[in-house]
Formats: C-alpha cells, sequence, structure tokens
C-alpha cells in the first residue's frame, strides 16, 4: 500500500515556522572538529576506536515541480541552523548544494520519500553517539525528522504513532531524511604549499559492500585508496563513517520505529531504497579544480585490483558531488 501525503507549499510551511525561541542562546557555538589523523596502517574496521564520534547527514530534496534548490537553501540557512547553533553534542560541519541542477529528492509516485542525493545537505559532527546532548539537539529541531535508530537506543521505543508537534514540519513534506553514522577513520593529504587547509568541494561515495566485503573495503581505502588520492593536489582530505543500523537486527528495529511513526501504510525501505552503510566524505580544492582534472586527465585515480573487487559485487553504490554554500569549522 502506498503512503500519499498531503501537498504542502514551502512558502506556506513557513509562514507558520518561527525558530525556537527558548533554545539557550548562551551556548556557544564551538568548533571543535575532528581530530584527523592517518591511519593508513590499520586494515581493519577499528570497532574498539576510542572516539564515539559521529555524524548527522541531513537530506533535503524538492517534490517534483515544488520546490526549488534555492528555497530548500533557505529552509537550512533559516530554520535548522539557527537551532544547531546553539545544540549540545553537535557541531556544524558544512551546508551543501548538489552540482547537478535536476537533483530531486521525493515525488508523488514514491510517496514524497526522499532518495539518497537530494538538492541540499547538512553535514553535523556528533561528538558523542552514546550521549542524549545530540538526540535532543536533532529532536526539537522545526522539521521533525524521525533519528535514527542507535541515537534513541537508550529511549523508551514509541508505542504510538509519532505526533505532530506544533510549529514543526513533518520531514516527508519536503522529502528529506535524517541518517546517523559513527566515525570510522579520518586521514588527511600530507601538507604542502600549493593545498589549501579547506575546500570548497565535497564528494560523498556511498558504498554497501557485498556481504562479507566490508573489511575488504576498509583495507582498501586504509592500505591503498587514500595514499594515491593524497598524490593529487587537488585533494586535501577523507572522513569515512558506518551507518548505525547496518546491522540487521538494529534495521529490523529501526524500521518497526518508522512503522510506529508513521502508522498505517508504512512500507519499509527496499535494498535499493536503503542509504548505503558506508559512507566517505572527500574533500577536495573546488568543484571547478575536479572536472579541469576529469577533462584533462579523467580519473582521480586509476583502477586496481582492489578497487576492482571492491565495486564489483557491490549492492549499493552512490557519488554525489557537493558544493560548499557554508562551512562552519
Amino acid at each position: 500500500m502506498t503512503l500519499h501525503r498531503p501537498r504542502h507549499s514551502l512558502r506556506r510551511l513557513q509562514t507558520f515556522l518561527t525558530p525556537n525561541s527558548s533554545r539557550d542562546s548562551s551556548q556557544s557555538n564551538s568548533t571543535n572538529d575532528i581530530s584527523r589523523k592517518s591511519s593508513s596502517s590499520n586494515n581493519s574496521i577499528d570497532s574498539s576506536h576510542s572516539s564515539t564520534s559521529g555524524l548527522a547527514w541531513i537530506i533535503l530534496g524538492a517534490e517534483e515541480h515544488s520546490s526549488t534548490a534555492c528555497a530548500l537553501s533557505n529552509v537550512i540557512k533559516d530554520l535548522l541552523v539557527p537551532d544547531l547553533q546553539h545544540g549540545k553534542g553537535i557541531t556544524l560541519l558544512w551546508h551543501l548544494h548538489n552540482t547537478d541542477p535536476n537533483a530531486r529528492s521525493g515525488t508523488t509516485q514514491t510517496a514524497f520519500k526522499p532518495l539518497n542525493g537530494g538538492c541540499c545537505a547538512l553535514a553535523l559532527q556528533i561528538h558523542d553517539i552514546t550521549s542524549k546532548a545530540a538526540t535532543e539537539a536533532l529532536a526539537h529541531l522545526p522539521i521533525q525528522f524521525v533519528p535514527p535508530q542507535a541515537l534513541v537506543s537508550q529511549q523508551p521505543q514509541p508505542q504510538q504513532p509519532q505526533q505532530h508537534r506544533k510549529n514543526s514540519i513533518p520531514a516527508a513534506h519536503l522529502g528529506a531524511y535524517l541518517k546517523g553514522y559513527s566515525l570510522i577513520q579520518t586521514y588527511d593529504a600530507p601538507r604542502h604549499p600549493a593545498r589549501p587547509a579547506k575546500g570548497t568541494c565535497i564528494v560523498s561515495v556511498g558504498i554497501s559492500p557485498a556481504a562479507g566485503e566490508e573489511k575488504a573495503l576498509d583495507h582498501w581505502y586504509r592500505s591503498e585508496h587514500l595514499s594515491l588520492m593524497s598524490e593529487n593536489l587537488i585533494f586535501i582530505r577523507c572522513t569515512r563513517y558506518r551507518l548505525m543500523d547496518t546491522d540487521e537486527e538494529s534495521r529490523r528495529a529501526s524500521a518497526s520505529d518508522r512503522k510506529a511513526s508513521l502508522g498505517n501504510g508504512f512500507e519499509d525501505e527496499a535494498e535499493d531504497e536503503r542509504a548505503p552503510s558506508f559512507l566517505a566524505l572527500h574533500e577536495y580544492v573546488s568543484h571547478q579544480a575536479l572536472l579541469d582534472h576529469a577533462i584533462e586527465y579523467g580519473q582521480l585515480v586509476p583502477e586496481t585490483e582492489m578497487s576492482r573487487r571492491v565495486f564489483a559485487g557491490a549492492k549499493k553504490v552512490e557519488r554525489t558531488i557537493w558544493d560548499v554554500e557554508e562551512d562552519y569549522r
């Protein structure tokens, strides 16, 4: 059964929305970046990583023929960022804009369910994925997301359909979603006079590897891929994450929560509709530098035996190029 939701114009939705003025505005907007260390010597996914840092990855996309990318960008700037700047347990990283002008994230045919590559994105560092601070900061946003399962696992599970909060927009009306990721690895390319400290282009690469190939994917990044990428001066750094509900038990629990939240008409995600289980955010000097290199030289990194193995059996591969509209670091 397909769940149909009423259409809402963005302008109309914004007329009854006001930022939450009750939030403690005295909280400083700290910019505690994730400590960046090269971990290329570690060839396995470090499940005992001392850091519990993570990523909140928020995607917004327009309903078909309804909202422009500019309007969605304004939702981030006017509605999300003001609250998140004072949210405890999180730090703003980037406000991103998809370089594809035709990017869309939901249609009437998909019941406005967002696809993974939307028009706009907001990336947040979660300081501690086990704390309640980040959950509370994300739970009171003007856009009402269903939080990632891992961020609410310590809280009582909802027994009733989620109630619509006053002065909030259900995320489905914008074609939006929030995914939580835990930190796996950070990698900085070697310093060079021609390599800036920050870039203006982010390439997100999402991969769901074949069953049993998670360690092969991690080994490829750590032992080969990142070092090859760092040989090109337009590459600055990479941060890698794992989706919080990648194991089957957590996924079923998350699906159960979404069903309780959305009520009748809920359908669990098919495999090709789920977010990739691993996400790498590659930072480059600029979109133009990336384009110029592709025109003149082709691929940034040549294909290798390991890369062929990783991609040949992957269940899903998504690559999206984003321009940095705002860098909060």
